[in-house]
């Protein structure tokens, strides 16, 4: 009994110095990323122009770098920086390695060897990337900022099948992309269309909203199938189908698509001659 007892006193006592002992404490607010440069800040638009003027460099024995829907370009000796709000990243597997900023003149394409960019670079943060020793090219047709080591694909008799611009890697990347204040999510709108658009280099890789739309085959299939790389559903726009390509990782992937009339926010891309719209996260599906 007495070995009862002074368990109770000693549970009694423990909460009694818990109750006690109960301080708020202050959680310390994180310091907001601040940066300045004597660069000079130029538009997205302003950087495509200017992309023409710097030069071709040699990437590989068996493939002729040239103007086209693949090219690669070496930015040096340049005192230029570009600066503009993230609207969209790889918080939801869809989007791999990369994120998309936006200004009021255009959008392009961050390429980089790092995940989880989600984590800093959330949706409405402004981010200054520091163009001297980088890389601008296209890919499919789609301007894109990447590293100095190029993407190169081979045949299997040993030839090249394809090269094109390569993703930041993490000195590079650390080195030239900067963080600037808190990130405002609210700051991010997207367009609204009721139609689809001619894609144009001022709203390519633009966040747009489709009001009115209605998926081709809504309710009867998933986004994309395990396995299969990518899969591509149609999206009815006034009319006109167009392609949603999603990533078997992304987290929604396995989704029923919508059935019914709603809205889609995406990004506004085109591959090639391919009109092709990308997907978020599952939160940019609006239907009822």
């Amino acid at each position: 009994m007495k070995i009862k007892y002074l368990n109770i006193v000693i549970i009694v006592l423990s909460t009694f110095f818990y109750s006690c002992d109960r301080r708020d404490y202050d959680v310390p607010e994180i310091e907001a990323p601040a940066y300045s440069t004597s660069k000079e800040i130029i538009s997205i638009a302003d950087l495509k122009t200017l992309s023409s003027t710097f030069p071709l460099p040699f990437i590989v024995d068996g493939y002729e770098n040239k103007v086209g829907n693949f090219e690669v370009r070496s930015m040096d000796n340049t005192n230029k920086a570009i600066k503009g709000i993230v609207t969209a990243n790889d918080e939801s597997g869809n989007i791999y390695k990369q994120f998309y900023i936006q200004d009021n003149t255009g959008a392009i394409t961050i390429g980089s060897n790092l995940t989880g960019l989600f984590g800093l670079f959330t949706v409405g943060q402004e981010v200054i990337i520091e163009l001297d020793g980088l890389n601008i090219g296209k890919y499919g047709g789609s301007f894109q900022i990447g590293g100095r080591i190029h993407y190169i694909s081979y045949n299997p008799n040993g030839t090249v099948k394809n090269a094109s611009i390569g993703r930041l890697v993490p000195e590079e990347f650390h080195t030239h992309i900067f963080r600037n204040g808190k990130a405002n999510p609210a700051s991010v709108v997207p367009t609204v269309l009721t139609s689809m658009p001619v894609i144009t280099e001022t709203n390519r890789n633009t966040l747009v909203r489709f009001d009115n739309v209605s998926f081709v085959g809504g309710g009867s299939t998933i986004f994309a199938t395990k396995g299969a790389g990518y899969g591509t559903v149609q999206l009815n726009i006034g009319g006109q189908n167009v392609g949603i390509r999603t990533s078997e990782y992304a987290d929604f992937a396995a989704d029923t698509i919508p059935t019914g009339t709603g809205s889609v926010i995406c990004i506004l891309g085109k591959y090639n001659n391919d009109n092709q719209l990308t997907i978020r996260s599952r939160k940019d599906l609006i239907f009822n």
